[in-house]
C-alpha cells in the first residue's frame, strides 16, 4: 500500500512538471540574396546577407534575429532542430574565410525589458562547419521551451514587523544643512546633545 501511494506521487508530480512547460515550434526559411555592396563614402564591402539579416558584430556575417514577448514567470530554451543546409559558393566561401564558424547552429537569447514589457532575443549565427567546409542554413524550425519559474516564498519574504520601534521614542530635531556632513548618532556617543 506504501508503495502505491508514493508510486501515485511520484507520477502527480512528474506529471504536475509537464504540465508547467510549453513547447512551441516555428518554422523558418532564409531567403539567401547573395552578395550585397555597401558603401559609405569612398570606402565599399561586400557581404553575404539573406532577407531580414541583421549584422550585430564587426565580422559583417549575417544573422537570424527574432523577437518574442516574454513573461517574466518563464524560463525559455530555444533551440534550433531539422536544420536543412547548403553550399556556399566560391565567391561566399571568399567572403567568410577568416571567421570562427561553429560545427553547429549556435543559438543565443538575451531578455530585454523595454517600459515594463519583456522581450525574448533570438539570434541565429546561420552557418555551421562540416568537415572543414563551410555550409549555410536554409531552413530550419525553431523550437521554444517555455518552463513556468517555480516561486518559493521564504519565511524572509514574509513582512515582519516590531511590536515597538525605536524610532517611536525619543528626542528628534531639525538639522538645517549649510555643508554636507555624514553625522553619526548613536546612544553611546558622548558628544550627542
Amino acid at each position: 500500500m506504501k508503495n502505491k501511494i508514493v508510486l501515485l506521487l511520484f507520477v502527480s508530480l512528474f506529471a504536475s512538471l509537464l504540465q508547467a512547460q510549453t513547447t512551441e515550434v516555428t518554422s523558418h526559411k532564409l531567403q539567401w540574396t547573395g552578395i550585397e555592396k555597401w558603401v559609405a563614402g569612398s570606402a565599399s564591402l561586400n557581404v553575404l546577407t539573406f532577407e531580414g539579416a541583421q549584422f550585430p558584430t564587426e565580422n559583417h556575417l549575417p544573422y537570424f534575429y527574432q523577437r518574442l514577448g516574454y513573461d517574466k514567470n518563464l524560463t525559455c530554451l530555444a533551440e534550433v532542430i531539422h536544420p536543412v543546409y547548403g553550399a556556399l559558393t566560391n565567391e561566399e566561401s571568399a567572403l567568410i574565410a577568416g571567421n570562427s564558424i561553429p560545427t553547429q547552429v549556435q543559438v543565443q537569447t538575451t531578455l530585454q525589458r523595454e517600459s515594463g514589457a519583456g522581450s525574448l532575443n533570438v539570434s541565429i549565427l546561420p552557418f555551421v562547419n562540416k568537415d572543414g567546409k563551410i555550409l549555410k542554413l536554409l531552413s530550419f524550425d525553431l523550437q521554444l521551451t517555455k518552463t513556468q519559474v517555480v516561486q518559493k516564498v521564504s519565511g524572509t519574504a514574509l513582512h515582519t514587523y516590531a511590536a515597538h520601534s525605536v524610532l517611536a521614542q525619543g528626542k528628534f530635531i531639525k538639522i538645517k544643512d549649510i555643508k554636507s556632513f555624514l553625522f553619526l548618532i548613536a546612544e553611546n556617543n558622548p558628544n550627542n546633545t
